[in-house]
């Protein structure tokens, strides 16, 4: 039976928690652009009330979507916090720091899905904004389903 050196897992575990930093703070860059866009097309739904409340629950869940980045990272540098100046190495030695790895791997991959999920749908959203929203708003459904709130999935009627 092969035994995993502690050294190797603790290695590997670093780099993990290095990639979900960078990536969490791209998606924090990402999302001020985003949050551009979706404030950009505001503007085009002056007078139109259907656009407007399309493009505001839209803006609602790219908050939501903001502040779950923001809490990803605050746990990030909770649960890894170097302790008197040692790397996020040395942090992982312990069993509860591992079970805490574990527990941030799950909600990185739950949060990898769902970000790419709403990066597509606000691509089509926004390119597909002038036409397709003014006879169907059921795929906005889909930014929804990211809260867990609706059961509908991403599909075009149109």
């Amino acid at each position: 039976m092969r035994t995993m050196n502690s050294g190797h897992l603790v290695l590997q575990a670093s780099k993990e928690l290095n990639a979900y930093e960078n990536m969490l703070l791209k998606a924090q860059k990402e999302m001020s652009q985003f949050l551009t866009t979706v404030n950009h097309l505001k503007t085009k739904t002056i007078g139109d009330s259907k656009k407007a409340l399309l493009v505001a629950e839209f803006s609602q869940d790219s908050n939501i979507i903001k502040t779950i980045i923001s809490r990803l990272l605050e746990e990030l540098n909770i649960l890894f916090k170097p302790q008197n100046s040692r790397s996020k190495k040395v942090v992982l030695a312990n069993a509860n720091s591992i079970q805490n790895h574990q527990y941030f791997k799950n909600e990185m991959a739950y949060f990898r899905a769902n970000y790419k999920e709403y990066k597509g749908t606000l691509a089509i959203f926004a390119s597909e904004f002038e036409n397709k929203y003014d006879q169907c708003h059921k795929c906005l459904r889909s930014t929804s389903c990211f809260l867990k709130t609706c059961g509908s999935s991403f599909t075009s009627d149109n």
